[in-house]
């Protein structure tokens, strides 16, 4: 099983190193490892939580400690004192311990002392009877207290460099996802608390590294006081393993929207429809879902779609006129069979762009049969035999629609009346938490700016781009993707200029509105400055 390697570890310790603290008074240094501290132990800005409760897991309390300033090893070494360097005071040039006095089994007592008395001022609202919360601006107190914000991939390897990962070829961005969920941190307030920019390359080892080696990296090794334990039967080390999410689900920790929670719809109300502008991982959405179902029939309405080609229709054949059955009929007969062998398989149908047909002439008469509690009998052929419909439970139906096809006529309310209807919205963090420009968090922003301009030009924000246009993970599995800028400018250049132009019916000075002038003349070697310039530049929304 693998650890992060030493240079890893030491790459980290530099990073961290480099953070100056200008906080004014000594003892509020420690006002970010304190809050992480908290955080892991369950405190937020929305709930009033008690102190005593707060504080009841002292094992907890002490791991989390040992992951901020630990300068020790758990399973060799039994410290006295001077164990505990907080990575906020690795800048210092006379390494500082927290509390130099205090062993192991004190030091809880010694954090929760300091919070109570002085780091609650800048991190906690108080209420009656010790009960405690997050300030709303906590995380603007912590950013006052540092030169500049402290990486956050650094962080991550010097937190977790005592744990042993139970999978190799682990990534920085599965680190991440474990860190956030680890600490109870979501990625908007990591934005704002961490420098997100890919800072490390992770490297791995066979071997843990000593506490020792990272004691004399730091040089404080002379200056730990410890003995070396007799009972070396600890199972501690049980406790630092870490078993990270998989690249095949890590795109879906982070969609607002999975195919978990689309299934679960589905199972209580059997149909819904998808909407949303181009991009929004709709079809994405919809193939993922696939998976859960024994047969998936897809099928795309188009404005000659008809009643003909789904429920029943007439055909010549051999000179006769002969009457075919749709797809709806023919699934319906292949469920009938299966219920008839007593298989209990699930079905689904995708109607995709659900709004480009006639829907009220497609269904017919069997918009009532999407009730579920109804049999709609349907006429085959000219001897007056009838077929009764009735749609199974066993029988999902999901459509996707287009919001920036203003072409269509609006959807008939007999469908909305019996669809439920999810918006997809342009997901601005999923894209970085999935892409990078150059090495770079540009284009969450980027894309958030460019759908702020377009919702002021156009008045609708039917015309928005989805994220997908910047996500390549949706195409290989979740995989972290890297543009660089001659593929970012393809993009921008022959995918969003032309849907832009073709929504502002052919007219070209849509485009320096939007994008601003110098993205569209720009070219890929000086694409990134030209992005950059384009946040820069004052907001129109």
């Amino acid at each position: 099983m693998p650890y992060f390697s030493q240079d890893t570890i030491f790459n980290a310790i530099n990073q961290l190193s480099n953070i100056k603290y200008i906080g004014g008074k000594q003892g509020n240094i420690d006002t970010l490892p304190i809050y992480l501290f908290l955080s892991k132990l369950g405190i937020n800005s929305d709930t009033w939580i008690d102190s005593t409760k707060l504080y009841s897991n002292k094992d907890l309390g002490q791991k989390i400690i040992y992951e901020l300033g630990g300068c020790f090893d758990l399973e060799i070494e039994e410290v006295e004192t001077q164990w505990c360097l907080f990575f906020t005071r690795f800048s210092e040039s006379n390494r500082q311990f927290y509390n130099p006095k205090s062993n192991f089994n004190q030091i809880f007592s010694r954090v929760k002392d300091t919070i109570d008395n002085s780091i609650s001022d800048h991190l906690l609202e108080k209420g009656k009877e010790k009960n405690y919360r997050l300030k709303n601006v906590f995380f603007k107190n912590i950013l006052n207290m540092y030169e500049q914000k402290y990486p956050l991939d650094a962080l991550s390897v010097w937190l977790y460099r005592s744990y042993e990962f139970e999978e190799e070829n682990v990534n920085i961005r599965q680190i991440r996802e474990y860190f956030y969920e680890d600490y109870k941190i979501n990625y908007d307030l990591a934005k704002k608390l961490f420098n997100l920019q890919e800072s490390i390359i992770l490297k791995f080892s066979k071997e843990k590294t000593k506490a020792e080696e990272y004691r004399q990296y730091l040089n404080i090794d002379k200056l730990v006081k410890f003995t070396q334990k007799q009972d070396k039967s600890s199972n501690i080390n049980q406790e630092y393993k870490i078993q990270l999410a998989s690249d095949s689900t890590y795109l879906n920790n982070y969609m607002k929207f999975d195919q978990n929670k689309l299934y679960s719809l589905l199972e209580k109300h059997k149909q819904l429809i998808l909407t949303g502008v181009p991009g929004t991982g709709k079809s994405f959405l919809i193939d993922q879902l696939s998976a859960k179902y024994q047969e998936t029939v897809k099928i795309q309405f188009h404005q000659n779609y008809s009643y003909q080609d789904f429920v029943i229709g007439k055909t010549i054949k051999n000179n006769s006129v002969e009457y075919v059955e749709g797809i709806l009929i023919q699934l319906l007969r292949k469920i009938e069979q299966d219920q008839k062998n007593k298989d209990k398989h699930k079905y689904l149908l995708v109607i995709d762009e659900i709004n480009r047909g006639n829907i009220s002439a497609i269904f017919g008469e069997l918009l009532y049969a999407l009730d579920r509690d109804k049999t709609i009998n349907i006429i085959l052929g000219d001897s007056g035999d009838t077929y009764p419909i009735f749609i199974p439970e066993n029988l999902h139906i999901v459509g996707t629609m287009n919001t920036a096809d203003r072409s269509i006529a609006l959807v008939d309310f007999a469908i909305r009346r019996r669809f439920l209807f999810i918006e997809m919205q342009p997901d601005y963090e999923l894209i970085d938490q999935l892409s990078t420009f150059n090495d770079q968090h540009l284009l969450g922003d980027f894309l958030q700016k460019i759908n702020n301009n377009i919702k002021h030009y156009f008045n609708t924000e039917d015309y928005q781009i989805g994220h997908s246009y910047f996500i390549k993970s949706l195409e290989t599995k979740g995989k972290f993707y890297n543009w660089i800028s001659e593929d970012l400018y393809e993009i921008i250049q022959y995918k969003i200029i032309p849907m832009l132009v073709e929504y502002a019916h052919g007219d070209k000075s849509v485009i320096p509105n939007i994008l601003g002038k110098k993205i569209y003349l720009t070219s890929p070697s000086e694409l990134e400055e030209s992005i950059k310039e384009f946040l820069n530049e004052d907001t129109k929304d």
